[in-house]
């Protein structure tokens, strides 16, 4: 069931068993697929799993036996809104018996500012190391205050990787007591059966020859310049005709085309923004490539693991929570260049190499698919 702006609130569920859950978007991004599987998952064990969506997108992750509420248009601000929204979420939270906030920063204050204000008992969920984050901010250090008010006085903090969990405690001083690590779960036959989907023809000429794929937003934290300058110095150093294709969308789509031009690399690499399904090409890529400086926990790991692709990624803490160098992946400096340019090159030289990494990732990630986590995320999500 789907309610759309403003509304008169329905009779209150007293004696059921609700969630709901509060979050910026339900768009086609990591933390919407992550929501979609716990919420598919708690409407087994709750007599009602409800959604708040700050903003309304174009494309939404949809559970059927899932409630949403869109407050605002997608071009709209929150800052200006504030008050409807606040409004709107205050008349949805009478129906619910536990509130989470689910993802960083806005959501999260939102969740904090509205339960509060309606005495109603909270949760957070963190999805990456927050200090990190706001230090890109205009005010990192009104955030800094807001964080410590916002998520000292939940709960509970569910936090997606150990890396965010000890972030929290050396930057902000959160009550460890509080908080729990559940990693991100996946769909394995779900991803499997739609990797099996074609892809169009013109973007399927991009296969034939090596391919090297990255998936995530167009953004700072993403790395992708580093990554565009290692491949090309790996041009030249492996004389087979090889390509890099990058999946998302987001404000660095114009410096990154420029330094595609001006890197001499528009017919090797290309940008094809946002798609709706991914695993396909993920299916046909030869390896997977994930250079971010910072990150949560990466859902496309799992993805890449569950279709037993090759894997470089960067050292960073929450990637090396699932990836061991050499063992189930290779691991790179996120900001030594030779480093990116030799773990790539290493795959593509060496096949069987990767078919053994891959196969190690494919087992690795069994332990992530939902099914095995039903009852941990009924148990994590119960305050």
């Amino acid at each position: 069931m789907v309610f759309d702006g403003l509304y008169d609130v329905e009779e209150s569920m007293d004696g059921m068993k609700s969630i709901l859950f509060v979050i910026d978007t339900m768009s086609t991004g990591g933390a919407q697929k992550v929501l979609a599987l716990i919420t598919k998952s708690l409407l087994m064990t709750y007599d009602c799993v409800g959604v708040f969506v700050i903003k309304k997108t174009e494309s939404h992750f949809f559970v059927e036996g899932v409630e949403y509420y869109f407050a605002i248009e997608e071009e709209e601000k929150i800052t200006t809104n504030l008050f409807p929204i606040l409004n709107q979420l205050s008349n949805v939270i009478q129906q619910y018996d536990r509130i989470i906030g689910f993802t960083d920063f806005a959501a999260n204050y939102l969740t904090s500012l509205c339960a509060t204000l309606n005495k109603k008992p909270y949760m957070l969920s963190v999805r990456c190391e927050i200090s990190s984050v706001i230090e890109s901010f205009d005010l990192p250090s009104v955030n800094k205050s807001l964080i410590e008010l916002c998520y000292g006085n939940a709960q509970k903090i569910i936090c997606n990787s150990i890396a965010s969990k000890n972030d929290l405690r050396a930057h902000y001083q959160i009550n460890e007591q509080k908080i729990e690590v559940l990693y991100n779960p996946i769909d394995i036959p779900f991803t499997e059966t739609l990797s099996q989907e074609a892809i169009v023809q013109e973007e399927s000429i991009l296969f034939e020859n090596q391919t090297i794929l990255a998936i995530g937003r167009l953004s700072y934290e993403k790395n992708y310049p580093m990554l565009l300058k290692a491949f090309k110095i790996l041009q030249k150093r492996y004389h087979q005709p090889i390509k890099l294709l990058i999946i998302g969308e987001g404000g660095m789509r114009q410096v990154l085309e420029e330094m595609i031009v001006s890197l001499d690399l528009s017919k090797s690499v290309f940008l094809l923004g946002n798609k709706k399904n991914v695993y396909p090409y993920l299916l046909r890529a030869d390896i997977f490539v994930h250079p971010s400086i910072s990150e949560g926990f990466p859902n496309s790991l799992l993805e890449a693991a569950v279709l037993q692709k090759p894997i470089v990624a960067s050292a960073i803490a929450p990637i090396k929570e699932f990836i061991t160098h050499e063992e189930n992946g290779l691991l790179c400096d996120p900001y030594n260049l030779e480093e990116m340019v030799i773990a790539l090159e290493k795959l593509l030289c060496n096949p069987d190499l990767g078919d053994t990494l891959a196969k190690m990732a494919r087992q690795r990630v069994e332990t992530f698919d939902h099914h095995n986590l039903d009852e941990r995320l009924c148990m994590a999500f119960n305050i």
